[in-house]
C-alpha cells in the first residue's frame, strides 16, 4: 500500500489525499496544422495559456524538480506548475519551445524513444495526417536550455497488453536510449494511454525510474520509498482559460468537460487495438 505523508505546507494546493500538490498540465501537439483530434492545440491557444500563467505569476518546474520538492517535504510555492509534453512531437521544438523560452519557462518532454526523428506510425490517423517526432539534435537543444527528457516507452504500446519481457524492454531500452543520446539522467516515465498496474509500477522502479506521470485529468500525487506518481490533466483544443484555472486549482471538471475528456480517453485507448502490437526483437 502506498504511504501518504500527513503534513502539508500551507502554501501547497491540497488534494483529497492531503499531500502537497503540484499541478501537471499535459500537452501533446502544438501546431497550426489541422487534424481530426482535439489533442492538438494551436500556437495561438498555447500562447494564451502561457500568458495567463505569466499574468497570474505561475512558476514552471520540471517533473524531477517537482518530485524533489515532494520527497524532501520542502515548502512548495503556491503557484508552481509542471508543463509536460507527451509523445515528443517535433512541434514542441518548432512552436512550443520558442514561446516557453521567451517567458523563461521550462517543461518536461516524454519521448517515444523508438520514434526520434520519425513520423508517428504508432498512432491511428483520421484524415491521414502524420506528425514527426523530435530529432536527437532538437532534443539536445531542449536539454541544453533546461528541459527535462523523460521516457514514454520505445513504441507507445498499451503496457497492460504486452508480456513481461516486452514490458521490461519498453521501460529499460527507452531509458538507455534516451540517456545515451542526451547524456543526461532519465528518471521519469509517462504511462502510454494512461494504462498501468502494480506489476507495471514494480517494473518501472526496477528499470531505474523514480517518478511517473499518469493522465487522469486531475492533479494529485502519491509516493512510497521508490516511486512518486503525479497525476496530470490533459490540455486539449477545447480547454479554455476557465478550465485551465480549474486544473491548476485541482477542481473537478464540469459535467460537459468530464464527458469530453472521458470520451477522448476512451478513443485513445482503442489505438492499440486498431494498430496491433509492436514488432519486438527476437530476443524479447
Amino acid at each position: 500500500m502506498i504511504q501518504r505523508t500527513e503534513a502539508v505546507e500551507d502554501s501547497a494546493i491540497r488534494g483529497d489525499n492531503m499531500m502537497p500538490q503540484i499541478p501537471v498540465l499535459v500537452y501533446h501537439k502544438v501546431d497550426f496544422r489541422f487534424e481530426y483530434s482535439i489533442s492538438r492545440i494551436s500556437p495561438h491557444r498555447f500562447t494564451s495559456h502561457l500568458n495567463w500563467l505569466q499574468t497570474h505569476k505561475y512558476n514552471t518546474v520540471t517533473i524531477s524538480r517537482a518530485v524533489e520538492l515532494i520527497q524532501n517535504g520542502d515548502k512548495i510555492p503556491s503557484r508552481t506548475v509542471a508543463i509536460v509534453f507527451d509523445d515528443g512531437f517535433e512541434n514542441v521544438y518548432t512552436h512550443a519551445f520558442p514561446l516557453l523560452r521567451a517567458r523563461d519557462m521550462t517543461a518536461t518532454v516524454y519521448m517515444v524513444a523508438g520514434y526520434a526523428g520519425k513520423e508517428d506510425a504508432w498512432d491511428v490517423k483520421i484524415g491521414w495526417k502524420r506528425f514527426r517526432h523530435l530529432s536527437w539534435d532538437q532534443i539536445s537543444e531542449l536539454v541544453d536550455y533546461g528541459f527535462e527528457i523523460g521516457s514514454h516507452s520505445v513504441n507507445h504500446p498499451d503496457l497492460t497488453h504486452i508480456n513481461d519481457d516486452q514490458l521490461r524492454y519498453e521501460l529499460s531500452e527507452s531509458r538507455r536510449t534516451l540517456q545515451r543520446e542526451t547524456g543526461t539522467p532519465v528518471n521519469s516515465f509517462s504511462y502510454p494511454f494512461g494504462s498501468y498496474s502494480d506489476q507495471i509500477n514494480t517494473r518501472i522502479v526496477e528499470a531505474g525510474y523514480n517518478s511517473a506521470v499518469l493522465v487522469r485529468n486531475n492533479n494529485y500525487s502519491e509516493h512510497n520509498t521508490f516511486l512518486v506518481t503525479l497525476q496530470g490533466a490533459c490540455v486539449y483544443s477545447t480547454t479554455r482559460l476557465r478550465r485551465l484555472d480549474d486544473i491548476l486549482q485541482c477542481r473537478s471538471p464540469s459535467p460537459l468537460y468530464n464527458i469530453i475528456e472521458r470520451g477522448i480517453g476512451w478513443c485513445a485507448g482503442r489505438t492499440p487495438i486498431v494498430k496491433g502490437p509492436p514488432v519486438y526483437p527476437e530476443n524479447v
